[in-house]
């Protein structure tokens, strides 16, 4: 008999993320337009080591690279962005589906 496990379910979502975003980060030409370093990226993805990172790089409305600092300044170009975050804490965006007016 097939058991029903919710914790494998919910990681379905995440995984399809961080597959999505390494993808795109190896095909990107785009040019980074912003990169937010030398903080915390919480990530959400599960594991002690990768729940967080210290850079994250984005092209337009995409997230190009999550990692390590020296790897995501390696994106820049002469017109990106770049935003300290002198180690404080970036979290992923959170859309509150049910509203009351």
């Amino acid at each position: 008999m097939y058991s029903f496990n919710i914790e494998k379910i919910a990681r379905l979502p995440l995984l399809v993320f961080i597959l999505g975003t390494v993808c795109f980060a190896a095909q990107a030409d785009d040019p980074t337009d912003t990169i937010f370093f030398n903080g915390i990226i919480i990530t959400l993805i599960g594991s002690e080591e990768s729940v967080a990172a210290e850079a994250i790089a984005i092209s337009g409305d995409r997230i190009v690279a999550v990692g390590k600092n020296e790897d995501i300044r390696a994106l820049e170009s002469p017109g990106t962005k770049l935003i300290d975050l002198a180690g404080k804490a970036m979290l992923p965006g959170f859309i509150d589906a049910h509203g009351h007016f």
